[in-house]
Parts: structure tokens; C-alpha cells; sequence
């Protein structure tokens, strides 16, 4: 996660870094854990992005959570059309 807020840093000027927000959506393997484990992992991860100079809507914990499988289907196959350029 620090290595990808930073390479957001490295691409994004600093002047935008406040209006622009981050989020992490986790996938089927976060699934896979027991709850209380993704629970806490998805929690430090809500406080590496809090603590970013980035924008983190206030009691928004929701840009930090586990897709269901409907979105992971939806985002692998806008991925796949872009790839193929399509």
C-alpha cells in the first residue's frame, strides 16, 4: 500500500493530492480469511490511507472494503476490454 500511495505521489502534483481519493476494493482471496482477520487487515489499511495527503472522506471506512462478486466480475471484465483495447 506505501508503494502505491507513493507512485500515486510521484504522478499526481502535489496541489491535487488533497482532492483526489483513494480506494481499495480487495478481492476473492480477502474472502477467503477468516472475518475478524480481513476485518483488521481492511482497518490498517483505512489508517495508511488516513494518514495520506490524499482524500479520505471522514467516517468513510467504505473506500476500504471487500467487493462481492458481482463487482470483481464487473471490474475484470471492463479490465479485460481495456487490455484488448476494446
Amino acid at each position: 500500500i506505501y508503494d502505491l500511495l507513493q507512485k500515486a505521489k510521484d504522478v499526481i502534483p502535489v496541489h491535487q493530492w488533497h482532492a483526489t481519493p483513494v480506494a481499495l476494493k480487495a478481492t476473492a482471496g480477502l474472502r477467503l480469511l477468516p472475518v475478524k482477520s480481513a476485518k483488521h487487515l481492511l482497518h490498517e489499511v483505512y489508517e495508511v490511507f488516513s494518514a495520506s495527503p490524499f482524500n479520505i472522506p471522514a467516517h468513510q471506512p467504505h473506500c476500504v472494503s471487500i467487493m462481492d462478486g458481482l463487482d470483481e466480475g464487473i471490474f475484470a471484465w471492463v479490465t479485460v476490454n481495456f487490455l484488448t483495447g476494446n
